[in-house]
């Protein structure tokens, strides 16, 4: 009898172990969660259930409310947050969701995740490693900032743009994978990753924003695809590979980056021939600079190129085909003269470079 007993126990035990184990996940109204206290979160509204019992919290939210609390930042603050798994039925998750939660070091994201917004995950300074699923296509503004302790994260082939500031000071990330998704990686979007040693910018990238790996100190070399068509201000400024360059001018691939140290008085530059690119405020505060001459490759030139070169009295270009320089101009004075082919004037003057006309002379 004892024996049957016994027999019915485990048999009992063995039925209830089967159950819990099949619950991998939360139901899609529920929120599992630990925290570094064993305590429930405690949180005060009417419409969720907050219990925690066996090393396990579980948030009920009422049906088709959960996502709302998500998107309005429920966690935002919660300091004794250790981990996370959020159900299938979560879409997006939302600006500041689980914005400095300094105690969160992991937390699984569903597949039916599509979007991460803007400050999602950052100031969480214990977050150590995460897996962005497929179908997400976009990382936003701020979105990992500041987690100091990020070793590890998988990008899916499915992000098409890396915001501004998305892993700002993620001091501990080694290496990153950017897929041949990604179109467009924002300002700052990886500056002050200091022990970021190598980074791979894929064929699909067409704009690296300004910044962009600036203070990446561990980072020796940097190679562009020739798809890239935009490089902002600085954007690898800080950088082991630029701090071991000598002074004057610097280039990477077909791009004039800028100028660096201090340019001597009387300065007269001629741009390398099959330079496509020069890049935004490449000559920035160059008083030395007196002459400039740009070859027939240059398609582009951006926005304030030239801002604070003071003593630049000409600029000789030889393309034929004027140059793109976009609507904020290329930065020059009133007194810069630009000296353009003679069968070029007319192109140049009807073209974008219309607010130098006055300024625009043929090559004699």
């Amino acid at each position: 009898m004892k024996r049957k007993l016994i027999v019915k126990i485990w048999c009992f035990m063995a039925i209830i172990a089967t159950i819990v184990a099949c619950q991998q996940a939360p139901a899609d109204n529920e929120i599992w969660y630990t925290t570094t206290n064993g305590q429930p979160l405690g949180l005060t509204v009417s419409s969720i259930s907050d219990t925690y019992n066996n090393g396990r919290g579980v948030l009920k939210f009422n049906d088709g409310e959960l996502e709302d609390f998500i998107k309005s930042g429920i966690f935002e603050g919660e300091q004794t947050l250790e981990s996370v798994i959020l159900p299938e039925s979560v879409t997006s998750i939302g600006d500041g969701a689980f914005y400095h939660c300094s105690s969160l070091t992991s937390i699984t994201i569903p597949e039916s995740v599509t979007s991460i917004v803007d400050r999602a995950f950052s100031h969480c300074f214990s977050l150590t490693s995460i897996t962005i699923p497929e179908g997400v296509t976009s990382i936003g503004e701020e979105a990992f900032e500041y987690c100091f302790s990020l070793t590890s994260i998988t990008i899916p082939e499915s992000v098409t743009s890396i915001g501004d500031d998305a892993f700002y000071r993620c001091e501990s990330l080694t290496s990153i994978t950017i897929p041949n998704s990604v179109i467009s990686i924002g300002g700052w979007a990886f500056s002050g990753c200091s022990s970021l040693t190598s980074i791979e910018i894929p064929e699909s990238v067409i704009s690296i924003g300004g910044w962009a790996f600036s203070g990446c100190s561990s980072l020796t070399s940097i190679e562009i695809p020739k798809s890239v068509t935009s490089i902002g201000s600085s954007a690898f400024d800080g950088t082991a590979w630029y701090d071991n360059l000598p002074d004057g001018v610097v280039y990477i691939g077909e791009f004039l980056y800028k100028y660096k140290g201090t340019m001597p008085a009387n300065t007269s530059i001629a741009i390398k021939e099959g330079t496509t690119t020069i890049c935004f405020s490449a000559f920035d505060g160059c008083s030395g600079l007196t002459s400039i001459e740009i070859p027939k490759s240059v398609t582009s030139i951006a926005n304030g190129a030239f801002c604070g070169c003071i003593s630049l009295t000409s600029i000789t270009c030889l393309a034929t085909t004027p140059p793109s320089c976009g609507h904020g101009g290329i930065g020059i004075a009133e007194t810069t003269m630009i000296y353009v082919p003679k069968e070029a004037v007319k192109a140049y003057t009807d073209s974008h470079w219309v607010k130098y006309k006055n300024q625009i002379k043929p090559i004699e």
